[in-house]
């Protein structure tokens, strides 16, 4: 396969591993720069572009997941973890954060370029054809309006598409479409889904979230909720909702 130059970021704090996959990528004519923590790629990448993100988990200060949960909202960001962390539930919690692909170290270097394509064929592959729409919903989805049915536990999307709700993200939708364009804080959002429990961790909210975006990537939806690093969610688009 030939791909286009990309701009690839590699997160990772041993800097021998590191300085290896740079001049690895480099000789195969991509653009690479890296990082050895959570906090120099943020910094970095306000100014960088990055196509696809290699990161390692056991970083010093904020792990990898951390950046895998900031950049799984962005469909043209693909994310690759590279670690020493073979263990299944760390596997799936990186997963279900977003990443793409999990590889574990030591990574062989023709392995590692085969899942870089994978993943960009993933990110290149056009959209998927849409049908023929009528008058309204192309209206509709001109201003991105969204439709929120509490009582049938059903989010639809500007394109009629229909996003059925487990009872916990249907609470979750609930709270942020009530408050559409508002930053809803982390605290108010676990009261909601956990009302009753001692419970002060958010990635709890986290996994609902996730699994709910990857339900909508299979109906070729991307949701309008975004996540404000360290602050909370907002529900960013207009949202009609049905009485419950």
């Amino acid at each position: 396969m030939n791909m286009t130059t990309l701009h690839i970021a590699i997160v990772e704090d041993n800097d021998d591993l590191r300085d290896n996959f740079e001049f690895f990528l480099r000789s195969k004519g991509h653009i690479v720069w890296g990082a050895a923590s959570a906090e120099s790629f943020r910094r970095q990448r306000q100014v960088t572009r990055t196509d696809i993100a290699l990161v390692d988990l056991g970083l010093p200060g904020d792990d990898g997941l951390s950046i895998i949960r900031e950049l799984q909202a962005e469909p043209t960001c693909g994310l690759i973890v590279i670690t020493a962390r073979g263990e299944m539930q760390t596997r799936l919690e990186a997963m279900s954060a977003g990443a793409d692909h999990y590889l574990v170290k030591p990574v062989d270097l023709r392995e590692l370029y085969v899942t870089i394509e994978a993943t960009w064929r993933r990110l290149s592959a056009p959209p998927k054809p849409s049908l023929p729409r009528d008058d309204e919903t192309l209206a509709a989805e001109a201003g991105q309006l969204w439709r929120y049915n509490p009582s049938e536990r059903t989010l639809t999307a500007p394109n009629n598409c229909q996003l059925p709700l487990s009872n916990t993200e249907n609470r979750l939708v609930n709270l942020l479409t009530a408050h559409a364009g508002e930053l809803l804080p982390k605290p108010q959002l676990l009261h909601a889904l956990y009302s009753g429990e001692d419970t002060s961790d958010f990635h709890r909210v986290e996994v609902v979230l996730n699994r709910l975006r990857q339900k909508a990537r299979q109906l070729g939806l991307m949701l309008p909720i975004r996540a404000v690093f360290g602050k909370g969610l907002v529900f960013a688009a207009r949202c009609s909702r049905a009485k419950p």
